[in-house]
């Protein structure tokens, strides 16, 4: 009969298991450190992707298609104009509710409005939008690569070389969408003096 042989290491030291534990626990910690970083720098990365819209830079690409199904592109629509453009759905409870506060709509400002709702009516479209406002529609999903964080009303305030210069992401009372307006229009003004 074969005899195991007793562990010399066992017996040698009986706090070996709070070490392992002790050990385990290093391990965790770090393996937790090195995830928690590769998070940071992976989200880190995402922020500076091509084609994601930022305050105070040139507004990206974004492909969408005129009432006539023409594509073109948003950010050189309306160069050399202070533009207003609102991202909508006309699904959205939401923005139907909000875009009437656009109401009085600053002069010496061009509104562009694009329906992000998908396939959605043209009809339903054109009876939420504006009818002063350059409507298009976002068949290319532009908006969701843009702006990959954010949803619908948004409301972009955009200068004449195609800078963002401002937003208002979500719900805002008129008063603060009104404030906004009067600002950037008063730029405009102040610009062309």
């Amino acid at each position: 009969m074969i005899r195991a042989a007793k562990c010399p290491i066992r017996a040698a030291s009986p706090a070996l298991p709070a070490r392992r534990r002790i050990l385990a626990g290093l391990g965790l910690v770090m393996a937790t450190t090195f995830l928690f970083r590769l998070a940071l720098e992976i989200r880190a990365k995402a922020y500076q992707q091509e084609g994601i819209a930022r305050i105070g830079q040139q507004l990206p690409h974004l492909p969408v298609a005129d009432r006539n199904g023409q594509l073109l592109d948003l950010s050189a629509e309306g160069v050399g104009r202070r533009r207003v453009i609102v991202f909508f759905s006309p699904g959205c409870r939401v923005c139907r509710e909000e875009l009437p506060y656009l109401e009085p709509f600053p002069t010496g400002l061009q509104l562009m409005m694009v329906d992000v709702g998908g396939d959605r009516s043209v009809d339903a479209s054109e009876r939420t939008a504006r009818a002063d406002a350059a409507l298009y529609y976002d068949r290319a999903n532009a908006f969701r690569r843009a702006f990959p964080m954010l949803g619908v009303p948004l409301v972009l305030f955009v200068d004449q070389q195609s800078i963002l210069r401002d937003g208002v992401a979500g719900p805002a009372g008129r008063e603060s969408l009104q404030h906004k307006l009067r600002l950037f229009a008063r730029e405009a003004g102040e610009r062309t003096q």
